[in-house]
């Protein structure tokens, strides 16, 4: 992970050799399918853009790069620190050995890296997992199969608290993974969700009108944009 939020530098340190280093067709292989192995990072740290003087360093379990956001002042991030995440040795891990049993959903200050609160929470995911902070929500999506589809499931919590404000799902396509249909990355515009193929409001949950009828094999993700 790596982001730059005003005068300082954020990002996360994995083990060598965790990260994907090719592109080539062993990517999709490594990736696509059930029960794919996602990198995760043991510590997040902050520097001075400018300087590189380390600002503080973050580190009490394993957390998946990609459920880090950074937002109004505060980092968002989940950890796990069960068995699975204590065992690591390669810094790859199944999404599903990270939510095996509690995950914590924590906020740090941007400036400082104190922790704000923490939450102890379980999510049911296998196959995918993102965090998302807008409007003073922080949003959690992830993937996982129930009989022969992937199910969605989107939870939204407050940004001052941590309290869980909503929670929907949904069933997606027949599983098989070969076109990315269990990674789907939310975008979010304004008081919109867009989770293909669906949208959803951003303070309700209620699911919108808009649907995306996707052609051909519809591996790309959705991109998004405040200007047009």
């Amino acid at each position: 992970y790596l982001a730059v939020v005003g005068e300082q530098l954020f990002g996360s340190a994995k083990k060598p050799g965790a990260s994907f280093q090719e592109m080539a067709r062993l990517n999709c292989d490594q990736l696509e399918g059930d029960f794919r192995e996602m990198i995760c990072s043991d510590y997040l740290f902050s520097l001075d853009r400018r300087t590189g003087e380390k600002k503080w360093t973050w580190q009490s379990g394993v957390i998946f790069n990609n459920t880090i956001a950074i937002g109004d002042g505060f980092l968002y991030l989940i950890e796990s620190r069960n068995t699975h995440a204590k065992a690591d040795t390669d810094g790859r891990m199944r999404v599903d050995h990270f939510c095996a049993g509690e995950n914590y959903l924590i906020k740090l200050n941007q400036v400082t890296g104190e922790q704000v609160w923490q939450k102890t929470l379980s999510f049911p995911f296998s196959q995918i997992m993102y965090l998302c902070y807008a409007e003073g929500k922080v949003l959690v999506v992830g993937s996982y199969n129930v009989g022969s589809h992937v199910h969605y499931s989107l939870y939204a919590f407050d940004s001052v608290d941590g309290g869980k404000i909503w929670q929907n799902s949904y069933k997606g396509d027949r599983i098989g993974g070969e076109h990315g249909e269990q990674w789907q990355h939310p975008v979010i515009i304004d008081h919109t969700i867009y989770q293909r193929p669906y949208s959803f409001d951003l303070n309700t949950g209620q699911q919108g009108n808009y649907v995306l009828h996707r052609g051909g094999g519809g591996c790309g993700g959705l991109s998004g944009s405040s200007y047009y």
